[in-house]
């Protein structure tokens, strides 16, 4: 009958003398506590995997993405930390499996906190990255504010992996338990650890909110603006209202300046060059992708292609002028020197807004030993190779009102 109620152990030696007011203990209660707390922690273990899972999958993307140091390191350093919390999260599933199959609890104790030291090592480096990010945008990037609250997170971060420990070893051994000079029972090491982590996440956004790379350029506009303050004008090249003649941000001089730095923030175009070529070092693949804002009745796109060959000279391979909101490209040419298939230009309007979108491809022969032994046995000696390709873009948004308003672009693929 015991076993149908899900018990695994029973004691039945008295608790408590003559006259004492001290309760016994229901095994019945604590065995169904024990079994649903197990049952609990394996579901949030199991969702903690999960999400490193993620976590580790994104930062292999951003691995492969990163342009600088920091960029890697951050990657690195995100990979590292989902690894050692999915191994952590592991262990607490497997023991809590273990008690809902049948195991003694007190059997299962030392794996938890060995569970809780890999995160508490997760919680660590990362808290240390994070201390090294933060002096690096105070003292590199001179953005002081957001490198404060970016050192405070990574303290904040290491501190909870800490309390995490305490609170796994306190819960095992049923005692206090002193770490760095701090002795405290499981509840307060718990609610510590609670406590750091919501602090690690206050400091986290405030160091995204002061951090001046996430600025819009609308708030730098409002901020040099009739109301604004002011306060942005000190950073120089990176504010969009930087006029480089006079070398710095000045206050607008009137309505017209100001309307005039808003269209040149908002009537930007966007442009994608992806150059990729095959493992044999045989082929070269050139892609663009341009999005303008306005493309109507004064507008005006030029797009100029060039080859870059292995002495990094220039070759033009193409030509490609879209004007006044017309369908039809003034003009779009690719050379014919190129060996390669090519697609487009694809024009795209939206007819609403008048946004615009184009794109297209074209590909070649990459220079080396093979082509320049092709062109020894063939007749093809003028025809065009590449190692690299560059797409230069000039945008006027509307040049009957806005000559002055325009955007230029050079974009080199593969970048060395």
């Amino acid at each position: 009958m015991m076993r149908r109620f899900g018990v695994r152990e029973l004691d039945l030696s008295a608790a408590r003398a003559a006259g004492s007011q001290v309760p016994t203990a229901n095994p019945w209660l604590e065995n169904a506590l024990v079994l649903r707390s197990s049952g609990v922690d394996a579901v949030l273990s199991a969702g903690v995997i999960f999400f490193q899972v993620n976590a580790f999958n994104n930062a292999l993307d951003d691995f492969g993405k990163a342009q600088d140091g920091l960029g890697l390191a951050e990657a690195s350093v995100g990979m590292v930390t989902a690894i050692l919390s999915s191994v952590g999260a592991g262990l607490d599933v497997s023991a809590a499996l273990a008690i809902l199959r049948g195991a003694a609890k007190e059997r299962l104790d030392r794996r938890m906190v060995i569970a809780s030291r890999f995160g508490a090592g997760a919680g660590i480096i990362e808290g240390i990255f994070l201390i090294g990010k933060g002096a690096y945008k105070g003292y590199v990037k001179k953005d002081y504010d957001s490198g404060l609250w970016t050192v405070g997170s990574g303290v904040f971060v290491a501190a909870a992996g800490v309390a995490g420990v305490g609170a796994a070893t306190a819960a095992s051994t049923g005692a206090s338990v002193a770490i760095l000079g701090l002795s405290l029972g499981p509840v307060g090491w718990a609610l510590l650890a609670i406590a750091l982590i919501g602090a690690s996440l206050y400091f986290t956004w405030q160091a995204f909110l002061a951090d001046d790379e996430n600025y819009l350029p609308i708030e730098y506009w409002l901020d040099n603006g009739t109301f604004g303050y002011g306060k942005l004008r000190g950073m120089a090249e990176k504010n969009p209202c930087y006029e480089p003649d006079r070398k710095g941000v000045f206050p607008f001089a009137g309505v017209d300046s100001e309307l005039f730095a808003l269209n040149r923030m908002m009537l930007v175009a966007q442009a994608k060059l992806g150059v990729v070529s095959d493992t044999n070092a045989i082929g070269i693949v050139a892609s663009y992708e341009v999005a303008v804002p306005r493309y109507a009745k004064g507008s005006r796109l030029e797009i100029a292609f060039f080859a870059i060959d292995e002495e990094g000279r220039r070759t033009a391979v193409g030509e490609i002028v879209y004007e006044d909101g017309k369908r039809l490209a003034t003009r779009a040419v690719i050379s014919a020197k190129l060996t390669g298939i090519r697609k487009g230009p694809l024009l795209e309007v939206d007819p609403k807004s008048g946004v615009m979108r184009l794109t297209g491809m074209f590909s070649t022969m990459q220079e080396g030993f093979l082509t320049r032994t092709i062109n020894r046995i063939s007749d093809r000696g003028d025809a065009i190779y590449a190692k690299r390709f560059e797409m230069r873009l000039d945008y006027w948004p509307d040049m009957d009102n806005m000559r002055k308003l325009q955007t230029s672009l050079a974009i080199v693929g593969p970048s060395k």
